[in-house]
């Protein structure tokens, strides 16, 4: 079959081409209502550039793009621009920039104090009519219709040859899932075959125009009223001296770069020099300087013949300059061999050039830049500046006020940046539509819509090996990826470093509000102190921080203070009713604080994080200060950032997947098999948006079960509840678990203070476990040995015979507990055995 036609991501004969068409209405209706997320399009982009970087199977790409007149050399670079914008961190930028995030199609609020949620939407069926004299214009404008979500109709140039169709096949047959095909269809079909243009154009509801007045004019008259016309017509740029840098030879041969490298094809290449001067002598003397550059630097590339009728044009410019010349009224600096020409006029109006290394070169002084290019300004595209320092905000004010839309060093008018404007706007914006939705009641403690769909784990994610937290740490990150560094872990470890990016930071914070935000704190009438640690490269507080000011609340950034009489004269004085913090600092606080919290009466709310907080353990304290909501502000840690957040309706230890930035998955204990129903499992976490230390399938600690059935919340984030960290499990024998003795104390002796296990052995003797309490416990060693036995049946069993197994009990002070450093989290278990 001759690859002509790709209809539905597939190819289709030039004989099938009516048919299909026919068939096109009822396609497109059915597929309309699919979703194309940015992960999936981000993922196979990437795919398809290392496979383009590494030329496999290319061949038949480059054949297509030699066949119509790039030789082998043009090719490769075309594949390499493609390429280029393929990078998944660059199309990555070009959504923040251009949409203001990587998934810009969820309602979110626009901001935490407001009901109003607004996202971007396709516009629905995008057809790209593109021009036959750029060979990347055609897949680059397809793909960014697929980066808004559209179905894209491709009306290509026969200029194009196959390329255009070949290039999106390879596109859509690297997705796995098979959905990016139905977003893309690719006809190479004449503009004189009205029928099947009409039949196409009668589908969009927006096109995008590539070309001259003529060709958008052309197309607005066969499109619908209703339907976007996005036009991307011809552009004029060209380039500007300054006085000063009249002689700078190294500025000069940066222009004629410009001018020689593609044949000024493109509309970012100049067709005219501006010099900073009104004398014709200083003109003339610059345009027999340039010659000798122009030159030069033209020897160094091969060049690409003009068509008979590009070649006619330049002839009849040529000839009627030199006529003019013979008038005094013009200067023309042609080479011998006419591979190259410089045209000077003294008139200063700016006029296209015939291109193929031919240049105008022409007077305009600073006080005249806008009144002379302001005629054009529509047209106007880029302007190589070529100036002083000091001249710069002058000369840049100017050609900005005539309606140059960009300003580029000399040589680096055909480059660009990931997310810049095209032609002085975005793309993807015209190529999208803004929605809005207003509810209060509906969408109370809602931040995002995400949070209303189900985890959908990719299908690639199980193929990925479990990374421990060794493998994490020992990752090696390029140094442009590592600049936020907090430490990670250290409760049950040595701590290590964890690296984000800004980037993977704020993408992280701005979830870690939206999670908060869920739990019940309202940024319109909370006044909040943030009280977590700070400093040694902990990231509680900074991270508290930033998560507050996302959310726009008002807070008092008072860190964990030892000065608890301080700390209430703060709340107290600033009528702050919310507190964040750690629960083992606040339980020290609230005690100490006793009296002057529960005369106050202002508490209304705690949000706490790092470990878990029973409600024997705080219930006390929400009763005597009045408190009405106390809950888990964020699951999460320094090295993977916010996990999971608690919702009105969760309680204790239950929490809802942070679907916006993670995926979760519940793996068996003793096997990398996922848990049947609400068995217990190891927590095993991906990031979606994480740069610098990847964050695959995460091991990351912590023990949980997956809790069935739907919130009464209405999020269909999947909830689990956490049963404490692998660290809390050791073995003595048989296995025990630090959490099972804190539960016998509290069920057994209402005991809501701090419990840590010291495990000892002796070289003669049994092994122990020695339970430190507080020494406000009223109970005696006995009772609670007592119970223990009871309870846990198993350390009798072993002690029979002899004694393997002694229990003890410490009554010690709360100071005396052993805390990690930076955190001020509890240790559970202080391991002192010589083999662990």
């Amino acid at each position: 079959m001759k690859k002509e036609h790709l209809y539905r991501g597939e190819w289709i004969s030039e004989q099938e081409l009516e048919s299909k068409l026919g068939q096109l209405e009822g396609h497109l209706a059915q597929d309309l209502s699919k979703k194309l997320s940015p992960s999936l399009l981000l993922k196979t982009a990437g795919i398809l550039r290392e496979r383009l970087l590494k030329k496999r199977q290319t061949e038949e790409l480059i054949e297509s793009l030699m066949q119509t007149g790039s030789n082998k050399q043009q090719a490769e670079q075309t594949l390499a621009i493609i390429a280029d914008f393929l990078n998944p961190e660059s199309l990555k930028e070009k959504y923040n920039r251009e949409l203001g995030s990587l998934d810009p199609f969820q309602l979110k609020r626009i901001h935490f104090k407001s009901d109003v949620f607004e996202a971007w939407a396709p516009l629905g069926v995008l057809v790209h009519v593109v021009p036959g004299n750029a060979a990347t214009v055609a897949p680059l404008s397809v793909l960014e219709g697929l980066m808004t979500g559209n179905i894209n109709l491709l009306k290509n140039s026969s200029k194009n040859g196959n390329f255009p169709q070949l290039i999106l096949k390879e596109l859509v047959d690297t997705d796995e899932t098979g959905l990016l095909k139905i977003f893309v269809y690719a006809f190479q079909i004449s503009s004189k075959q009205t029928s099947y243009l009409e039949k196409i154009f009668a589908e969009a509801n927006g096109i995008a125009a590539w070309g001259g007045e003529e060709s958008v004019a052309a197309v607005k008259n066969m499109a619908a009223p209703s339907v976007r016309i996005i036009d991307w017509g011809h552009k004029i740029s060209f380039g500007y001296i300054s006085k000063s840098q009249s002689s700078n030879q190294e500025a000069l041969q940066a222009l004629a770069y410009d001018i020689c490298v593609i044949e000024q094809q493109a509309c970012s290449s100049p067709q005219c020099l501006y010099l900073e001067t009104n004398d014709k002598k200083e003109l003339e003397e610059f345009a027999s300087n340039f010659a000798k550059v122009l030159a030069q630097v033209s020897a160094t590339f091969k060049q690409k013949p003009p068509s008979i009728v590009e070649a006619a044009e330049i002839s009849n410019i040529t000839l009627v300059q030199k006529t003019a010349q013979a008038l005094g009224e013009s200067l023309v600096i042609e080479a011998p061999d006419h591979t190259w020409r410089v045209l000077v006029d003294y008139q200063s109006g700016l006029r296209p050039s015939p291109l193929f290394r031919s240049i105008w070169i022409k007077p305009l002084a600073l006080s005249e830049i806008v009144s002379v290019l302001e005629p054009l300004r529509t047209y106007l595209q880029t302007a190589a500046l070529a100036c002083s320092k000091s001249e710069l905000p002058h000369f840049s004010a100017s050609l900005f006020s005539a309606g140059v839309t960009r300003i580029m060093p000399p040589g680096k008018m055909l480059d660009g940046y990931a997310g810049q404007p095209h032609d002085g706007v975005y793309a993807l914006q015209r190529y999208a539509r803004r929605t809005s939705l207003i509810s209060s009641e509906l969408t109370q403690g809602i931040s995002d819509f995400m949070e209303f769909q189900p985890q959908e784990l990719p299908t690639h994610l199980a193929q990925e090996k479990i990374n421990t937290k060794d493998d994490f740490l020992n990752q090696k990150i390029a140094d442009e990826d590592a600049e936020l560094f907090f430490k990670s872990g250290g409760t049950t470890g040595q701590p290590k470093k964890a690296v984000y990016t800004y980037e993977d930071y704020h993408i992280q914070m701005k979830a870690g509000a939206e999670a908060l935000f869920a739990a019940g704190l309202n940024p319109k009438t909370d006044r909040c102190a943030n009280l977590f640690y700070s400093g040694n490269m902990y990231g509680g507080f900074i991270s508290f921080w930033s998560i507050l000011e996302y959310l726009q609340a008002k807070q008092f950034p008072i860190t964990a203070i030892n000065d608890f009489d301080e700390l209430c004269h703060h709340i107290i004085s600033n009528k702050i009713d919310t507190l964040l913090g750690m629960p083992f600092y606040l339980s020290q606080f609230f005690e100490h604080s006793h009296e002057k919290l529960a005369e106050y009466g202002g508490l209304k709310k705690v949000f706490y994080g790092g470990e878990h907080w029973d409600k024997k353990q705080w219930g006390k304290y929400a009763q005597s200060f009045g408190i009405q909501m106390v809950k888990s502000a964020i699951y999460g840690s320094n090295d993977a950032g916010p996990l999971a957040y608690a919702c009105s309706h969760t309680q204790g230890s239950i929490h809802h997947v942070l679907t916006q930035t993670q995926y979760l998955e519940i793996l068996k204990l003793h096997s990398d098999e996922a848990v049947e129903g609400d068995e217990v499992g190891r927590l095993i976490f991906s990031s979606k948006y994480r740069k610098g230390q990847q964050l695959n399938r995460y091991e990351i600690g912590d023990l949980g079960r997956w809790v069935e059935g739907d919130c009464a919340c209405g999020r269909k984030a999947p909830r689990f509840e956490l049963l404490g960290r692998f660290g809390d499990i050791f073995k003595m024998g048989p296995l025990f678990n630090y959490n099972e003795f804190l539960k016998i104390l509290q069920d057994s002796f209402n005991y809501t203070g701090a419990l840590q296990l010291v495990l000892d052995d002796q070289i003669s003797g049994p092994q122990s476990i020695t339970l430190c309490i507080e020494n406000s416990c009223p109970h005696s060693e006995a009772e609670i040995i007592s119970s223990l036995l009871l309870s846990i049946p198993i350390i009798k069993d072993l002690n029979e015979k002899e004694l393997l197994i002694a229990l003890k009990v410490a009554f010690i002070d709360k100071e005396d507990f052993k805390k990690v450093k930076t955190t001020a989290k509890l240790i559970p278990i202080i391991d002192r055995r010589d083999n662990k």
